[in-house]
């Protein structure tokens, strides 16, 4: 979805003229002689590059965000990924998270340019698939379950923050597994909830955090498995990260979500903003496509100082 979002967010946005094209373009070399940016979203040929790069030294050559390290916590894991690291020259690297991102440059130096490009929604659709919007709120909580593949400790987490939730008579709890549901058993989820609890150790802005948070219920989570929030205070202080382990919860990690939950379910009622609105104002398929145009604009820009 991320994939289909970015496209259109590029096809509609009038000062941009794309064309989304395979391997077998080197067959057709005279079909690129109009452009000037090559986009590579996700992993590639490097025959293709080197043709490109060859016949068109001067266009912009743009990498990401689904490119290198396909385990961060591991750093360079491919020989595919040690050749991008040594013999790609890029003019733009993007991935989707400030964190990740640099984690990436302390591999890959060959980037001019390195910038966060946060996925989009298409909001008009999203819409159409969600018009019932009068459901009760009758969950304080909603626990969303999503072991990654390098969290050891999630179990833990995830017994001992229900434990607690457990014990609370002020509090009422649902969990969301997921995987394990469709998008109208999310939805009505959420929609049911006051905030949503995101245990995941890491996912850096991922499309079900930005269609909750559009359905106006807030998320708790870390800086790292939320990696942006329309209010800062929904952020728990539950992990921490190094080079070394990379993240890890911290071992009283459910004691931070447990407080964070109390903490803005009472101030929910009076104080909550709309995250909607965060959403619509820096998400749309609008938005996107504009801050693409900044930065391509900005390259032509300093190549001509």
């Amino acid at each position: 979805m991320s994939y289909q979002n970015h496209k259109k967010a590029l096809l509609q946005n009038e000062n941009i003229e794309i064309l989304e094209i395979n391997q077998n373009i080197i067959d057709h070399p005279d079909t690129l002689q109009n452009f000037n940016v090559f986009w590579f979203y996700v992993d590639f040929d490097p025959g293709l590059y080197g043709f490109l790069k060859r016949k068109y030294p001067d266009a912009i050559y743009w990498f990401g965000p689904n490119i290198l390290l396909s385990q961060a916590e591991k750093g360079i894991t491919s020989e595919w990924e040690m050749g991008f690291t040594q013999f790609i020259d890029a003019d733009v690297y993007c991935n989707n998270s400030e964190y990740y991102l640099e984690r990436v440059l302390q591999f890959y130096k060959k980037s001019k340019k390195n910038v966060v490009l946060r996925y989009c929604m298409d909001l008009s659709e999203f819409e159409k698939e969600n018009k019932d919007t009068d459901i009760e709120k009758k969950n304080d909580v909603l626990i969303y379950s999503k072991k990654r593949r390098i969290d050891k400790n999630y179990q833990q987490l995830h017994d001992s923050l229900t434990d607690l939730l457990e014990k609370d008579e002020d509090v009422n709890y649902e969990v969301i597994v997921y995987g394990d549901h469709t998008r109208e058993e999310y939805f009505n989820a959420v929609k049911r909830s006051r905030v949503v609890a995101w245990l995941s150790i890491e996912d850096y802005c991922s499309a079900a955090q930005l269609e909750c948070q559009y359905l106006d219920c807030p998320i708790v989570g870390t800086r790292y498995n939320l990696t942006d929030t329309f209010d800062e205070s929904y952020w728990v202080d539950a992990q921490t990260m190094s080079n070394e382990k990379w993240i890890e919860w911290k071992e009283d990690a459910h004691v931070h979500y447990y407080d964070g939950i109390k903490r803005l379910l009472a101030a929910h009622d009076d104080n909550v903003g709309r995250p909607s609105e965060f959403i619509k104002k820096n998400y749309s398929l609008e938005f996107y496509g504009n801050y693409v145009k900044g930065v391509l604009d900005q390259v032509v820009k300093e190549r001509n100082e």
